[in-house]
């Protein structure tokens, strides 16, 4: 679907569809739609993956123990898109929408879409183990037909719309996690620590790392004060 500095996006193709599902996906969602935010939170937050790395922080796992099957984590609303997170350097999306239920489980669509993912990453790691398929760097090579244009026609013309302050949110948000990140490993330390120290579970820490959380600047202060160091550096006047 589309080639990044550091991540491949792939896409699942359905033989009785037309588009991918991720362009189906977004086809759901058009400009205008209730939804525009999301939209352009989850195309600013793709950005961002395609240049730093399909990092496992980033993603929120969906699925079952080892299939890689994740959601996009856009907190402030149920909108959902699912994914399989091959590696580091390979995403291979599915299709998605509105979380109606308590678990996509008990959703009659969103059920089918992650059972696919999940369905489809057990056949890829099947041809991995067997030799018929193998993976070069940011590739998958063998017996799968994935469709892949230099430009995806649907999802660039949603992204020239994606509002600037959006894309800045989320530039903002990546780059205080990754901050935060360094710290803890410059310190020796683990997301599980830093949720000791501020007395929080380690799934909201987590929820914090995935790249769109909206910080307020009581919790980056209150970061900054248990990790003794400063995450954030207002210059000039």
């Amino acid at each position: 679907i589309e080639e990044h500095e550091a991540v491949n996006f792939y896409s699942i193709h359905l033989n009785t569809k037309e588009l991918s599902e991720l362009e189906c996906f977004f086809e759901k969602f058009p400009e205008g739609c209730a939804y525009d935010e999301d939209i352009d939170t989850i195309i600013a937050w793709l950005d961002h993956i395609g240049e730093r790395g399909a990092l496992e922080r980033y993603f929120r796992h969906e699925g079952k123990f080892g299939d890689g099957v994740s959601a996009i984590p856009i907190e402030t609303s149920n909108l959902r898109l699912y994914c399989i997170r091959l590696s580091d350097k390979i995403l291979i999306f599915g299709n998605g929408g509105i979380k109606d239920t308590s678990t996509w489980q008990e959703s009659e669509t969103l059920s089918d879409y992650v059972e696919t993912l999940v369905d489809t990453s057990r056949f890829i790691a099947s041809r991995l183990a067997n030799g018929t398929l193998y993976i070069v760097d940011k590739e998958i090579i063998g017996n799968l037909n994935f469709t892949r244009d230099e430009k995806n026609s649907i999802i660039e013309t949603r992204r020239a719309k994606v509002l600037p302050e959006v894309r800045q949110r989320v530039d903002l948000s990546f780059r205080i996690v990754d901050r935060i990140h360094n710290i803890l490993e410059e310190q020796g330390l683990k997301q599980k620590d830093l949720a000791t120290m501020l007395n929080k579970k380690e799934s909201e820490i987590s929820k914090w790392m995935r790249g769109t959380h909206n910080f307020t600047i009581e919790t980056i202060s209150l970061i900054e004060k248990t990790l003794g160091t400063r995450i954030l550096q207002v210059v000039g006047f």
